[in-house]
């Protein structure tokens, strides 16, 4: 249920973003993605810009916080085959719990959360880039959570930059909003558990 949401919300927007009537020279304008926040430009009388959350954000910042780790929070792993569009929105969802259980030190989780974004990978396109580049250095520094949350990065910037090279900029937006979607997941669960303090804190990485 969680998964058709998120892809309902993702399609619809996408569907807003791609009748904008931007000009040529404006779409060719695309952030590069690094530890700051992703950001979506659209163009109608004005500009407006969407700041999103990298993955790494929210489970850094859930980690300096007082915040209890919950396992129970991650979205489940789907073995089912998935449409493609699903599988991009996934990838993107599974980023994100992947960086959270990197960052509270879950190193089994982890490798499962891991073992998906690759399977996923490789179904979109990005599986030997995925293998050539991080697949050993992650077994490497599956125990230090800051060298995992870098190599998480490079992950979503492989991915970014893949679909914007294959002139796949839809699929590269669904990938994100995964990221988005699963991180104010996890900015609800968490502020529900805790206090309103956090919750403005853990909302403030969403802020446009």
């Amino acid at each position: 249920m969680r998964l058709c949401l998120v892809i309902c919300f993702c399609i619809a927007l996408a569907s807003m973003l791609g009748c904008t009537g931007q000009p040529s020279e404006q779409t060719n304008q695309t952030d590069q993605p690094s530890m700051k926040r992703e950001s979506i430009s659209t163009m109608s009388d004005s500009v407006r810009i969407i700041s999103l959350p990298t993955p790494m954000q929210i489970p850094a910042l859930l980690r300096t916080t007082d915040a209890l780790y919950n396992k129970q929070v991650l979205f489940p792993i789907q073995l089912n085959e998935k449409a493609f569009y699903q599988s991009t929105v996934l990838f993107g969802m599974y980023m994100v719990d992947l960086a959270y259980v990197g960052a509270f030190n879950d190193q089994q989780a982890a490798l499962e959360y891991f073992t998906h974004c690759k399977r996923l990978g490789d179904d979109l396109g990005l599986g030997y880039q995925i293998e050539s580049g991080i697949t050993e250095r992650f077994e490497q520094n599956i125990s230090r959570p800051d060298s995992l949350g870098r190599l998480i990065m490079e992950l979503y910037t492989l991915g970014h930059e893949y679909f914007k090279e294959n002139e796949k900029e839809g699929l590269g937006l669904l990938m994100i909003m995964g990221c988005y979607f699963e991180g104010l997941h996890l900015v609800y669960t968490e502020a529900k558990e805790n206090d309103l303090i956090l919750f403005l804190n853990l909302m403030n990485q969403h802020k446009n």
